[in-house]
């Protein structure tokens, strides 16, 4: 299973680079994780942060259940899981893109040695490092973030620690997201993610409706619906979360848009409007299984292994 994965991810950083995607290495020769960037990444006026952790997630991927499922070349051009979809579209609509990889802390040598990534020895210090080597250098007046799961908790770490996020983020799609906001967060973190956030997930409601069992993350959030199997029978499937990420897309991408001109003045304007639009739907049900837990390792070279851990 895990060389099948890996065979995927493989070929989906390799349609990525097919984009005008860059691989970058961070950490040192001994011990290094990959990011990419598209053409132009730190030319242009809007920048996007693709964000999401979790153990075995890698680059070109959301999820890897979902990956993982037999893919109909015949009905489906992208994979489901793949990040192909939003690259894609993010690219069309003149954004620069950097992929973030916060799920690669450490490799392991053929001696079982452990030895952190310089750089990336954490979840949060690789945002962090991303951020002030390739963000913070980027021409861009504009910042957007999309993060799912996990990846939402380290947005907002990225939105505590670093205040030229803060001064240039214009939105954050928070997408099935685990942050949660409180009293002991900074003041100026929980007016940015009040004003300038919104959380897709999935639900019974219909797709656009508010939320109401979500104040502990502090933003509006959103339904984007559920699986056409779920809506139209009584049968108890477990869904992946990762569904949410294909049927809430164009509407993120809507948001976005929104957030161009943003103004305080206009703020509750633009999020009335959110509500009342409605996601497209991915092109096919997309119903899996919960990821499970698992370690991916990825030979780097010889002597040593990529791990991805949280």
């Amino acid at each position: 299973m895990e060389l099948a994965l890996q065979q995927i991810v493989y070929e989906e950083q390799a349609k990525m680079k097919a984009l005008g995607f860059v691989e970058a290495q961070i950490g040192s020769n001994e011990a290094k994780c990959s990011i990419f960037l598209s053409s132009q990444w730190e030319r242009v006026g809007r920048l996007l942060l693709i964000i999401v952790s979790g153990n075995g997630i890698q680059p070109g991927i959301w999820s890897r259940s979902l990956v993982m499922e037999p893919h109909d070349t015949s009905r489906q051009y992208y994979r489901s899981g793949s990040m192909l979809p939003y690259l894609h579209k993010a690219i069309s609509l003149g954004y620069g893109v950097i992929v973030t990889n916060p799920s690669t802390n450490m490799v392991i040598t053929n001696q079982n040695e452990k030895i952190p990534i310089p750089g990336s020895s954490t979840p949060e210090e690789h945002v962090r490092y991303v951020w002030e080597a390739f963000g913070a250098q980027a021409r861009c007046h504009q910042v957007y973030i999309a993060a799912y799961g996990r990846g939402g908790a380290l947005a907002k770490h990225l939105l505590t620690t670093q205040p030229s996020v803060r001064h240039k983020l214009a939105a954050i799609a928070f997408i099935e997201s685990s942050h949660r906001v409180g009293a002991d967060d900074p003041e100026e973190v929980r007016a940015i993610i009040s004003t300038r956030a919104i959380n897709w997930q999935r639900s019974k409601e219909d797709p656009g409706c508010q939320l109401s069992d979500c104040t502990q993350l502090g933003c509006l959030s959103l339904s984007a619906g559920e699986p056409e199997y779920a809506r139209h029978s009584n049968e108890q499937r477990s869904t992946n979360t990762a569904w949410t990420i294909g049927a809430s897309m164009d509407t993120v991408f809507a948001f976005f848009d929104s957030a161009r001109g943003y103004d305080l003045a206009d703020e509750q304007h633009y999020l009335q409007a959110m509500q009342n639009m409605h996601p497209t739907p991915p092109p096919q049900d997309q119903a899996l299984h919960e990821d499970g837990e698992m370690v991916i390792e990825t030979i780097i070279d010889r002597d040593s292994h990529v791990t991805s851990r949280y």
